[in-house]
């Protein structure tokens, strides 16, 4: 259920996202950390632990390579990324961080179902 945008968690969720990435855009719930705004490798790592600290979220059944890629380029991964050996990143959105912060642990299920990458 998308809360509404004056749920006071709501904003302080949108506050951070805005502040850690420094998002020039409008953000909404369907907002993409990683593709809407640029964040990866080591940047996402710091944005998702600033995260579990700024909300209390407990992050134990978070996946980061299923929503994140490593930092810069890699020839191995973008091969690997080619020939689909390797799933796409899931998106990873403000709509999600929300959920997450409101139920004070990762939710399962609220934008994709995670696959197995095993």
């Amino acid at each position: 259920m998308t809360p509404p945008i004056s749920d006071p968690l709501h904003q302080r969720v949108l506050h951070f996202v805005a502040a850690q990435t420094g998002a020039h855009v409008e953000l909404s719930e369907q907002t993409d950390i990683a593709r809407d705004l640029g964040v990866d490798g080591v940047e996402a790592e710091e944005f998702m632990i600033a995260f579990q600290r700024a909300f209390e979220v407990d992050l134990s059944g978070f996946a980061f390579d299923r929503h994140f890629g490593p930092e810069g380029l890699s020839l191995t991964g973008l091969i690997l990324t080619v020939l689909r050996l390797r799933p796409s990143p899931q998106p990873l959105t403000v709509g999600t961080l929300v959920d997450a912060a409101r139920q004070k642990r990762w939710p399962n299920g609220t934008t994709a179902p995670y696959r197995d990458i095993t």
